[in-house]
């Protein structure tokens, strides 16, 4: 199904998700095809740290990058909360209106090692 992302939307008068959940699988679905497209080449050693075992590579930037596209082609007003975004908004709490809270690779260590055992993770809120 394509959706429309010239449509407006009122959050307050949305009682029908299935465009969300629709907009949601495409996020997901476009992230998978980074991770299958990326999956088998990238060396363990050139990922970066960001903790202790706690790991992020090119895949889940180039991830987040076409879920953010995806998320903004239909609703640009929308919050973006992303794993790997420097410039998360925090407490979702404190959001109004919709917000996406994304991690486009969740599972990475899993990933970075040839385990299947990794997915993109997309979940909605509205108004925190």
């Amino acid at each position: 199904m394509k959706l429309n992302p010239n449509l407006a939307y009122n959050m307050s008068e949305l009682s029908n998700f299935s465009e969300v959940l629709n907009v949601a699988r495409d996020v997901a679905d476009a992230a998978a095809a980074v991770h299958r497209e990326h999956s088998g080449s990238i060396d363990p050693e050139e990922a970066f740290t960001k903790g202790r075992a706690d790991f992020v590579s090119i895949t889940d930037f180039e991830a987040q990058k076409v879920s953010i596209q995806i998320i903004k082609e239909f609703y640009p007003d929308h919050t973006i909360i992303s794993e790997e975004l420097p410039d998360n908004p925090g407490n979702l709490q404190e959001t109004m209106g919709g917000a996406w809270i994304i991690d486009p690779l969740d599972g990475t260590t899993n990933y970075l090692h040839g385990h299947p055992m990794h997915c993109s993770s997309v979940a909605f809120s509205i108004d925190g």
